[in-house]
């Protein structure tokens, strides 16, 4: 046999042997030992020839692979498990209770925002509320701007040529006349006061003042006379009417809203006629001609309609029939008479005289 082949053939039965001693030695053996044998197989199979001295290392790492797996290892890994699982039982509680914290502070979040909302909303709503009460508290008037009367409006009566008067009849206001003298107040029983600045009648609630009363009083009535003519003058220049020619000068049975009525004839109320606004609203009627209203026929006022805010700016004369009833002020050119039982709720400033017959006249309210 040639000698280089039966060498090879001792060299691969001493590593097969070896083989079998270590598998012997250690049922577990350690990926080293394979990793060295593996190691040595390929050595052989290259070629090359494994030594008793190889065989031994082969040995003592084996032996060290033993000696390491002896350690009590297993004990260890044990407790460290355990702790690890009381570790990650403890992890696990407190994040468990963190995430019940989260989870409640969440809430509490939520439900403060949903309150917080719920109240942005109510004071939104409230604010809605009060935004729609100022709204409707806030009104606008309707109609021309109200004329100025002046001093005229300390006079529930004025005239230039004088008062006539068929008793009893009853003022509420003050009464007079200028620039005639007190001499032209007919049908009062009139007491002069100690100032002789006005004098007192039984059918007068208030003063009864004349241009021949002592001072400060015919200077006032100079001015009040003059407010009362720079009236008229307003009231008739107010241009742009909202009804021209209504009724073809005859307003009995309408109901007439706020605003400038014009008539260039002679105007007549036969019947109820109706005003109908509210307490700012304004009413001027102008008249070119004159004005008669039939016994027993009234000017009514509805919706909180004031008689401070409704002029009667005429041109000619002024003439209430028996009984009949008239709401606002009267700016008359000429003269005003009122009939038997007649009664105005407003003032009559009459630029030549008013006749009054057992009549009421009462200034407005405020």
């Amino acid at each position: 046999m040639n000698p280089n082949l039966q060498s090879a053939s001792v060299n691969i039965g001493l590593a097969f042997g070896l083989l079998a001693l270590l598998l012997t030695a250690c049922d577990d053996t350690s990926s080293i030992t394979y990793n060295a044998v593996e190691d040595s197989s390929d050595s052989i199979d290259g070629g090359d020839e494994l030594s008793i001295d190889d065989a031994t290392d082969v040995k003592d790492k084996s032996d060290g692979v033993d000696l390491a797996d002896g350690v009590d290892t297993p004990d260890v890994h044990t407790t460290d498990v355990a702790d690890s699982t009381d570790s990650a039982e403890v992890i696990d509680a407190d994040s468990t209770d963190s995430d019940a914290t989260e989870v409640a502070d969440a809430t509490e979040v939520a439900d403060a925002t949903e309150v917080a909302d719920a109240t942005d909303a109510d004071a939104t709503d409230a604010d809605a509320m009060d935004a729609d009460t100022i709204d409707t508290d806030v009104l606008v008037a309707l109609g021309p701007e109200p004329v100025q009367l002046g001093l005229a409006e300390d006079y529930v009566i004025l005239a230039s040529a004088g008062v006539t008067n068929l008793p009893p009849s009853t003022v509420i206001g003050n009464l007079g006349v200028s620039p005639i003298n007190s001499t032209a107040i007919t049908g009062f029983v009139l007491v002069m006061d100690l100032s002789g600045q006005f004098s007192t009648a039984i059918q007068v609630t208030g003063q009864v003042r004349a241009a021949n009363y002592a001072n400060p009083t015919p200077e006032d009535l100079i001015t009040t006379v003059g407010d009362m003519q720079a009236a008229f003058a307003d009231a008739a220049s107010r241009t742009t009417p909202d009804f021209v020619g209504l009724g073809g000068g005859e307003i009995g049975s309408l109901t007439l809203s706020p605003g400038l009525y014009n008539w260039t004839t002679a105007l007549s109320i036969t019947t109820d006629v109706i005003l109908d606004g509210g307490p700012d609203d304004v009413w001027i009627f102008q008249i070119a001609g004159a004005v008669t209203q039939a016994a027993g026929a009234q000017v009514l006022l509805t919706g909180g309609a004031s008689a401070n805010n409704i002029f009667w700016e005429v041109a000619g004369a002024v003439t209430l029939g028996a009984n009949a009833h008239l709401e606002g002020i009267v700016l008359g050119q000429t003269s005003i008479a009122l009939g038997a039982g007649a009664s105005v709720n407003g003032r009559i400033l009459a630029q030549t005289a008013v006749t009054l017959n057992h009549n009421a006249v009462s200034q407005p309210t405020p």
